[in-house]
């Protein structure tokens, strides 16, 4: 197997929360990394399936990281979590969509915000005062993400 990095980014474009995987495919692709998932092309619960095939050849010939956004636990205190297993896309609302990845990143997109479920409904194009600190909060998940996989400020 090619130890080349080749990061997965699961996550849909219609929720400005889980979109936050999809704007770090975005960057990473612009500075020149494989990346499969991004704000263009992203990879959510009907994506995935579509691309399963793609995805377990890029796992055969690449060390895949698979990023997703996570609503986190009252156990893990991180923004970021970096662990040594494959992604389970979905997990967390109850969705089986099978594992991606050799690694994951989750980014808790709930760190330092109050919990409500209608976060999870809020959509980038609604122009809010809601919607507007969310895309707030994102941007600085999306910069410390960047910062942690390449050591470089965006």
């Amino acid at each position: 197997m090619n130890r080349e990095k080749y990061f997965i980014c699961i996550g849909t474009t219609k929720s400005i929360l889980d979109g936050v995987a999809p704007r770090v495919g975005s960057i990473l692709k612009n500075m020149g990394y494989n990346v499969l998932g991004t704000s263009k092309d992203p990879l959510n619960a009907k994506t995935l399936l579509n691309n399963y095939e793609l995805i377990k050849n890029i796992e055969s010939k690449y060390r895949v990281i698979a990023v997703d956004a996570s609503t986190g636990s009252k156990n893990n205190p991180s923004v970021l979590t970096h662990v040594c297993k494959p992604c389970f896309p979905g997990k967390g609302v109850g969705n089986d969509l099978g594992t991606i990845g050799h690694e994951t990143i989750h980014i808790n997109v709930f760190k330092g915000l109050v919990f409500d479920l209608e976060h999870l409904l809020i959509r980038p194009e609604e122009n809010s005062g809601l919607s507007q600190n969310l895309l707030k909060h994102t941007d600085k998940l999306v910069r410390l993400c960047i910062k942690y996989i390449t050591n470089r400020d965006i």
